[in-house]
């Protein structure tokens, strides 16, 4: 899964950003950690269809619709390569939909050929938002909604779900990178309770992390801790898996903590979380580095003396009786 820290486009952001530090000293609180999308776009990969050649007898592969379908994903590829995404999602609309009357509805490859159509538009809606092509990003993103719509396609109703949620994981992304929280809220609202019906209510997923981070943005930083807690708890009896989750679940429980005042009760979690970070994901990880910086500079408030805390006055009496 890909780190985005305070800056929602640049992966690794999180290890490179200055010291964090909590409500108390000069500078604000903390932000939020996210979980990009790379991570449950591949889990949501599916199967990619077959060539239209490999379906059809020898006799058909010079049939004008065959062709037609070959010329029209061959363009798409090359659109995709040289960075025109919404010409490349027209190509295989238009290759998607002829694939789907070719084969007919009930066809197993005709189902893999929107899985991937969904797919790619929510990765190259990412990329154009990554980009600042806002109205073009969203555009793909509406095009993988529309494809997950009850009744539009030949999807099972638990795999268009789990397209489904994807898709509105991504609009969540999209709003968080316009600054639009409330908006984000909503998408990812919709993402977690879809996933929570199709998948283990018990393992929490990449949105529900992001969905209490947006909380936290959004002022509800009580809701986000409640919500933290119960992530964090279930993904410690995960063991092995889910490492990222459990370490940006753990800062994220400090951050809310910094909001609300409290960044000494939160420091325990989040030590915690260095320690997990460390021995699996290992030292020079961008994520180890981000929780490190943040313990070493909570720490170091826990030991300064209280002038240097205290306010300019108390500095400067100080400083006159020395």
């Amino acid at each position: 899964q890909t780190l985005h820290g305070i800056s929602p486009r640049h992966a690794g952001a999180a290890a490179v950003s200055r010291t964090p530090r909590c409500k108390g000293s000069r500078a604000s609180p903390p932000a939020p950690l996210w979980l990009g999308s790379s991570g449950w776009q591949e889990e949501q990969r599916g199967t990619w269809p077959s060539s239209i050649l490999d379906l059809v007898p020898d006799d058909m592969r010079e049939d004008p619709v065959v062709e037609e379908i070959l010329r029209l994903e061959a363009d798409a590829s090359e659109l995709e390569h040289s960075g025109w995404y919404s010409d490349a999602a027209e190509s295989l609309l238009e290759a998607t939909e002829l694939r789907r009357s070719f084969l007919g509805e009930g066809h197993a490859e005709a189902g893999f050929a929107v899985e991937r159509y969904v797919v790619l538009c929510n990765r190259w809606g990412a990329r154009c938002a990554g980009l600042g092509q806002r109205l073009q990003a969203w555009a793909l993103l509406k095009s993988a909604e529309s494809m997950t719509e009850p009744g539009a396609t030949p999807l099972s109703a638990s795999r268009r779900a789990a397209l489904r949620a994807a898709t509105f994981a991504e609009m969540c992304g999209y709003f968080r990178a316009c600054d639009k929280v409330h908006a984000a809220l909503q998408y990812a609202k919709k993402a977690v309770a879809l996933e929570q019906r199709i998948g283990d209510p018990h393992v929490p997923t990449p949105t529900a992390v992001n969905y209490a981070a947006l909380l936290i943005a959004a002022g509800r930083h009580d809701d986000a801790l409640t919500r933290l807690h119960a992530i964090v708890a279930a993904l410690e009896r995960e063991e092995q898996r889910h490492t990222s989750m459990l370490v940006v679940a753990s800062y994220n429980v400090w951050v809310a903590q910094c909001h609300l005042g409290r960044g000494r009760a939160g420091a325990e979690v989040l030590r915690s979380a260095a320690g997990v970070a460390r021995r699996r994901l290992g030292e020079s990880h961008a994520l180890t580095l981000k929780v490190e910086a943040a313990l070493a500079a909570s720490s170091a408030r826990d030991v300064a003396p209280l002038s240097v805390l205290s306010s300019p006055t108390g500095s400067a009496r100080q400083s006159r009786r020395s």
